[in-house]
């Protein structure tokens, strides 16, 4: 006996056949009339055509990827849930002509949301070789993506230079970097290559843009709140999240912003944030090889045996071994300390994933969830447009324009930087130690009549002779 799926699929495929069948006799009989093909039956039958083959597409794909890719969640004031919307495609011609018949019916809408759910699925299932675009398609799904492209530029957080827009775009398409020597380079593998090896810490834009959203959320926050947190574990450091926002019924909660460079590890980041990792052994045994390494790579130089490129390629190497040693996590100090630990998880086009969206919705202004027409107060901001009424729009817009100024900045500096030792390097290598020639005959000159006593006086002048 067939899977239920594969009986589904070969039904809708059976009324996808029947369906262009109808059509053809439809439109055969029409062809000698006065109208020519082109009467309401035929046009009704030609759109069932399309909605078949759709219908018949949708059956043979998968069904929960492709229900995740057609609902929507509507985020509608005054209700404390979001509103689930699931486009769905007429089951039969007689219902789609019923839909048809209603006002507003948005049927040619349902039916392009599928279609462009079936292209990505298509997309998706061609890149199985290539697990790094599959990762970016899944990555582009996050809410917050798309929100550099809404942001109007009414104000100094809402602009976005052209250079990093140009770049933001090849990042997300992944095109050529066309940076320096990195010309030739994907833009978004050059992107995730550089926040896994210099462990970025360029996210300080990033943060500062989710701070002051929720200062303009009538909220209390302030930035690295140090020595509030102290490690339970009897190190004598403390733990420094990126931020501390205090809510309207006093709850104090800390964020730590992270930016994850695969979709597929942000599980594993988080739990990493929030519990930590390794043990304070293998932090001491690290700490010492950074020290001996360190002194190895200082002697190596003044020996000349190594070049500044590869000595801070070293000291880089024997950091990131102590800085992934061991980690406490921050989410049992910030508790100890009367706080709630929150994750900022966020990807490098500036989506957010699951546990940052939930964090949105806590620091909201409150005039986001209020009903349409009531009084209360509402989000006010000189640089709010129609594109961000809302907070949590505004936070999302202000958020992607940090996050592509800062990565555009970053990845040119480090573009400058590469260059400036590479050419250095060239240049050295193509230097050579010559004496000038004015020098060089004076020299000779010098040796000549030094060699002997005789052209010489008593007070060491050349004697005419």
């Amino acid at each position: 006996m067939l899977p239920c799926s594969t009986r589904r699929a070969a039904r809708a495929q059976a009324e996808a056949a029947a369906a262009t069948a109808a059509r053809e006799r439809r439109q055969a009989d029409e062809e000698g009339g006065e109208i020519g093909a082109q009467s309401v039956r035929l046009t009704l039958l030609k759109g069932w055509e399309v909605a078949a083959r759709w219908r018949a597409a949708v059956a043979a794909c998968d069904p929960e990827r492709h229900e995740q890719l057609t609902t929507t969640r509507v985020h509608v004031p005054g209700e404390p849930e979001p509103r689930v919307i699931k486009q769905t495609i007429p089951d039969s011609f007689e219902a789609m002509v019923a839909t048809a018949a209603m006002d507003n019916n948005h049927m040619q809408k349902k039916i392009t949301v599928h279609e462009h759910a079936l292209v990505w699925i298509r997309n998706f299932e061609n890149e199985r070789s290539h697990k790094a675009n599959q990762r970016r398609l899944e990555d582009l799904l996050l809410p917050g993506t798309s929100a550099l492209y809404t942001a109007v530029p009414s104000g100094a957080r809402m602009r976005v230079g052209h250079k990093a827009l140009a770049f933001r775009i090849r990042q997300q398409f992944g095109l050529r970097a066309q940076l320096g020597g990195w010309h030739h380079v994907e833009a978004d593998q050059l992107v995730r290559e550089i926040c896994q090896y210099h462990r970025l810490r360029r996210h300080d834009a990033v943060v500062d843009a989710i701070i002051i959203a929720a200062l303009e959320s009538n909220l209390v926050a302030c930035r690295e709140v140090a020595k509030q947190f102290k490690c339970p574990y009897g190190t004598g450091h403390s733990v420094t999240p990126d931020g501390a926002i205090v809510l309207a019924d006093v709850t104090v909660i800390a964020i730590d912003v992270t930016i994850i460079s695969s979709g597929e590890a942000a599980a594993e980041a988080i739990r990493r944030k929030e519990y930590g990792f390794g043990s304070l052994g293998a932090l001491e045994e690290a700490r010492r090889e950074r020290t001996e390494t360190w002194e190895r790579v200082r002697e190596a130089v003044e020996d000349g045996e190594m070049g500044r490129r590869e000595a801070e390629t070293a000291r880089q190497q024997a950091a990131l071994k102590v800085e992934g040693a061991w980690s406490g996590g921050c989410k049992k100090p910030v508790e100890m300390g009367g706080a709630i630990f929150v994750p900022v998880a966020l990807t490098p086009y500036g989506g957010w994933h699951k546990g940052a969206r939930e964090w949105t919705s806590r620091t909201a202004h409150t005039g986001d969830s209020a009903a349409f027409y009531s009084w209360d107060e509402r989000f006010e901001h000189p640089a709010r447009t129609w594109a961000s009424a809302t907070h949590r729009a505004f936070t999302l817009q202000s958020v992607a324009v940090a996050m592509a100024n800062a990565t555009y900045e970053y990845v040119q500096a480090e573009s400058d930087k590469a260059m400036r030792q590479v050419l250095g390097a060239k240049a050295s290598a193509r230097q050579e130690t010559v004496t000038p020639p004015t020098a060089a005959a004076g020299q000779r000159d010098w040796e000549q009549v030094d060699c002997g006593d005789d052209g010489f006086d008593e007070r060491g002048d050349i004697s005419p002779e």
